[in-house]
């Protein structure tokens, strides 16, 4: 089997560090022409309560190199997900995200809307890096973008309803005092396709009563994410792929080593 994904031109790859904001005025006021929030930082969260698998798109293999360095990352969550996203690897299923907005005005900013824009297609094929659940801890949420969900709305993870209104609890704001910075930590997942996606601040400056819609991505590129198929008896479906480095829990008779091994004939589990 030698598939190649579509998204192989489209997902080039996922920068670890650094989130670039455009924005856009809803109105003609000329008030409207300055951008009022700054991003400090963004980190991608290591989650011991998940699955950490990476998919390289359009990939048959990887480099000698690449094993080598996977190999040596491999035994730090953090050090790996940080390889994974910086090599150009597409996360699995969901990604923790945790970014740091500060206000530098001399006004407070009101956040009143988080809307996501996505383009999703099928999940995407390659090279599978695999690396399965160790236990641990989950990650801690307050927003949760469901990726699958057609309303496109940002959801307060544990009720599940719309986090800046629009279900049927009243809607929440996030304030932005002057010359303070607020985090914005939440889950983006998908269990059907692949997608590439940003987000899109509404925000209120001030006492003006004209809103602002500012842009959020990674350094002018957008998030990615793909899930991975799943067989009759809902497991991995290995056999998508066009080549699998299995390590970790699934080969802990070696250690953890990432080694290749064969799609058509793995199942998880011992390589």
């Amino acid at each position: 089997m030698n598939r190649r994904s579509t998204l192989a031109a489209i997902f080039t790859g996922l920068l670890f560090a650094g989130v670039v904001l455009g924005i856009r005025a809803c109105s003609n006021s000329p008030a409207a022409a300055k951008t009022p929030l700054k991003v400090q930082s963004v980190t991608y969260l290591a989650d011991t309560s998940i699955d950490r698998n990476f998919v390289f798109p359009g990939r048959a293999e990887l480099s000698a190199a690449e094993v080598k360095r996977l190999n040596e990352v491999g035994g730090d969550v953090k050090a790996y997900e940080q390889w994974g996203v910086t090599s150009g690897g597409i996360p699995t299923g969901d990604v923790y995200l945790k970014i740091l907005l500060a206000n530098p005005g001399k006004e407070k900013v009101i956040l009143t809307d988080l809307g996501i824009t996505k383009e999703c297609a099928a999940p995407a094929t390659g090279t599978l890096v695999y690396s399965p659940v160790g236990g641990g801890p989950a990650s801690n949420t307050f927003l949760l973008a469901d990726l699958d969900d057609p309303a496109g709305s940002i959801l307060q993870a544990d009720t599940k309803q719309p986090y800046f209104g629009g279900g049927s609890e009243p809607g929440n704001t996030i304030v932005f005092e002057p010359n303070e910075t607020v985090t914005l930590q939440f889950k983006a997942i998908t269990a059907t396709q692949s997608c590439r996606f940003s987000f899109t601040m509404t925000l209120l400056p001030g006492n003006d009563n004209t809103s602002y819609e500012q842009k959020l991505d990674d350094s002018g590129k957008p998030f990615v994410l793909t899930s991975v198929p799943q067989t009759a008896n809902e497991v991995t479906d290995f056999t998508y792929y066009d080549a699998v480095y299995a390590g970790g829990v699934a080969n802990g008779d070696q250690n953890g080593a990432f080694v290749p091994t064969d799609p058509k004939t793995y199942r998880g589990g011992r390589p």
